[in-house]
């Protein structure tokens, strides 16, 4: 892997990671492209834990709060909507590594993503509030005070400012049901399969849930944190246990084949890059969801996956440029 490919897949992981256009396709489509194979796993690895250190950055204030409780209403539904989620993991462990190793889901999993995005687009969201039209429900005000909101969402005084991270401000504890967590957590579980977006997955599974658009996007990302630190946990593991199996197969291969493999393997330099420019793109990124999520509609991001799903489905029945032909 050269220096600008791991320019490149940094910034598509750190980019793609947070906006509901799925990292994971993008970093299989490229690294089919690319024609890199070894050390893919171990790339991924880092350019992940690069997105982490971002998402941790900006939910600082957040996460020191949960920190400080651990035994509050968040956390607890944070660790609701996970269960589910390494459920289905566990479960579909095999299908989804086939998946990935072929990239047979793409063109598929991008259409999928486009659905998801649009249906949640056209969900009842009054005023980014995410109730139903017409129900009156409790929460609470800018001050911290309890009422009636009226059918519109609106308190008689506006919701709690976001503050300067762009993160909102307000008692989300009074949006987070365990229904939705658990609707969350199972929309971050199929959002394994490559080119399904986790952070679009688990955004519309928030609206969907009547979150409303700040809490559902801020749930989101808290929920990404454990399950990408077990990802990366057990693809850790992975490298480890492969270590001996790589040093036996390295004995026996010739030169020639010892040179091509050092060609196409993943360097020091490359996996630095990729770090640093993951963390960063993945600040940004992560930052400008959470400013305009409730002035961008996601049908836009319905559009870009649509459409690049459509054109790998073509290729996976028609041409077999990229991808193997599915039939």
């Amino acid at each position: 892997m050269t220096a600008i490919q791991a320019f490149i897949l940094g910034v598509i992981q750190g980019v793609c990671e947070f906006l509901p256009i799925s990292s994971s396709g993008h970093l299989v489509l490229l690294q089919r492209l690319f024609g890199i194979s070894e050390g893919a796993l171990s790339f991924d690895i880092i350019v992940h834990l690069g997105t982490l250190v971002s998402i941790c950055v900006v939910m600082r204030k957040r996460l020191l709060t949960y920190l400080r409780n651990p035994l509050g209403h968040i956390p607890k539904m944070i660790l609701l909507g996970t269960l589910p989620t390494v459920a289905i993991v566990l479960v579909f462990s095999s299908v989804f590594k086939a998946m990935f190793e072929t990239g047979m889901s793409l063109g598929i999993g991008f259409i999928f993503t486009a659905a998801l995005l649009f249906y949640a687009e056209r969900h009842n969201d009054p005023e980014q509030g995410g109730y139903a039209r017409g129900a009156a429900y409790a929460g609470r005000d800018a001050g911290g005070r309890y009422g009636n909101r009226d059918s519109g969402g609106r308190f008689g005084a506006r919701p709690g400012p976001d503050g300067d991270d762009g993160i909102y401000d307000g008692p989300i504890e009074d949006k987070i049901t365990p229904q939705g967590a658990i609707i969350v957590g199972i929309a971050q579980g199929i959002a394994v399969v490559p080119a399904i977006s986790r952070s679009g997955s688990t955004i519309a599974g928030g609206i969907i849930s009547n979150f409303g658009r700040k809490a559902a996007i801020e749930f989101a990302f808290l929920m990404s944190i454990p399950v990408t630190l077990m990802a990366v946990a057990q693809d850790l593991l992975k490298v480890i246990m492969n270590r001996g199996a790589d040093a036996a197969a390295a004995v026996e291969m010739t030169a020639a084949g010892a040179a091509e493999a050092a060609s196409m393997a993943v360097g020091p330099l490359a996996m630095l890059i990729g770090f640093v420019v993951s963390a960063v793109t993945g600040l940004f990124a992560a930052r400008f969801m959470l400013k305009m999520i409730t002035r961008i509609k996601l049908t836009y991001f319905s559009i870009y996956t649509g459409a690049l799903g459509l054109l790998i489905l073509i290729d996976q029945l028609f041409i077999g440029a990229v991808f193997e032909k599915l039939f």
